[in-house]
């Protein structure tokens, strides 16, 4: 695990491999840990922030896959969900 952004590892690519077709990914500024989503901007050659013109990352070094990191947490928080749900029906 990450322990700063809780995820594993194995979630997070070196941002060189990150997809710069338009597809909004996961993004990690290296200095802060921050996550943010966002894609490649090909105008500009810069990491932006989506959706929107919202702005630009500086200094990003990890990407994830949106679906894989929702598939992480999903499959994370299930199962506190379930047992959640049932300490309030009993």
């Amino acid at each position: 695990m990450n322990c700063k952004s809780q995820t594993p590892c194995w979630v997070w690519h070196d941002i060189e491999t990150a997809p710069k077709d338009g597809e909004v990914i996961l993004l990690m500024q290296g200095r802060n840990r921050i996550c943010k989503t966002g894609r490649w901007d090909e105008q500009h050659e810069h990491w932006a922030i989506a959706p929107g013109p919202m702005g630009y990352l500086a200094e990003v070094t990890h990407w994830c896959s949106l679906k894989d990191a929702c598939e992480y947490w999903v499959k994370q928080t299930k199962p506190n969900a379930e047992a959640q749900t049932r300490r309030v029906a009993t």
